[in-house]
C-alpha cells in the first residue's frame, strides 16, 4: 500500500513538472495570425508589427479568410488579427469562430474587418442585442454598419462564399 501511494505521488509530481502553463493572451497592440480548420481551435502566432516574418510564415500555412481590426476603417494602430483556413478559401459551408471560447482576447474589440478570397458574406453575433447580424463584404466600421451599440461587441463569425 505504501509503495502504491508513493508511486502515485511520484508520478503526479513528475507529470506536473512537464505541464505547460496556459499561453498568455497577446497585448492589445499586437498583430496575430490564426490558422483554423473547420471545427478546430486556431493555432495563433502573434508579433508586435503586422509585417513581422513570423506572421508571414504563419499566414503562408493557410488561405486568408478575414482580417479583424481593433480600430475602425481597417486601421492597424491598436492591433489586427488575420484568420487563415486550413482547407482553402470559403465555400458554401464556410468557417466559424466563437471569440468567447477560441480567441478570447478579440472578444468585444472588433471595430472593422476585411474579407479575402471567396469569403464574401456571413453572419456575426454580438451581445448588444443577443442576436445575429448578416453582412456582405468588408465592414469599415461596425458602428456605422450595424449601429453604435454593436461597436466592440462582436462575439463570433460564420463566413461563407455565399448563402
Amino acid at each position: 500500500m505504501r509503495r502504491t501511494l508513493f508511486a502515485a505521488v511520484a508520478a503526479g509530481l513528475l507529470l506536473s513538472g512537464f505541464t505547460t502553463p496556459a499561453q498568455a493572451a497577446p497585448t492589445r497592440e499586437q498583430h496575430c495570425v490564426g490558422l483554423i480548420g473547420k471545427g478546430q481551435a486556431p493555432e495563433v502566432t502573434c508579433a508586435a508589427t503586422a509585417d513581422a516574418p513570423e506572421l508571414k510564415a504563419a499566414a503562408a500555412a493557410g488561405t486568408p479568410l478575414m482580417t479583424w481590426y481593433d480600430n475602425g476603417h481597417f486601421d492597424t494602430g491598436r492591433g489586427s488579427y488575420t484568420w487563415v483556413g486550413y482547407y482553402g478559401t470559403c465555400d458554401r459551408s464556410g468557417y466559424s469562430v466563437d471569440l468567447t471560447q477560441e480567441i478570447t482576447w478579440w472578444n468585444h474589440r472588433i471595430s472593422s474587418w476585411q474579407v479575402h478570397g471567396e469569403c464574401r458574406e456571413g453572419s456575426m453575433w454580438h451581445n448588444a442585442d443577443a442576436d445575429i447580424q448578416f453582412w456582405n463584404g468588408n465592414v469599415a466600421s461596425v458602428g456605422e454598419y450595424f449601429g453604435w451599440k454593436f461597436e466592440d461587441h462582436v462575439e463570433g463569425f460564420h463566413i461563407t462564399s455565399g448563402w
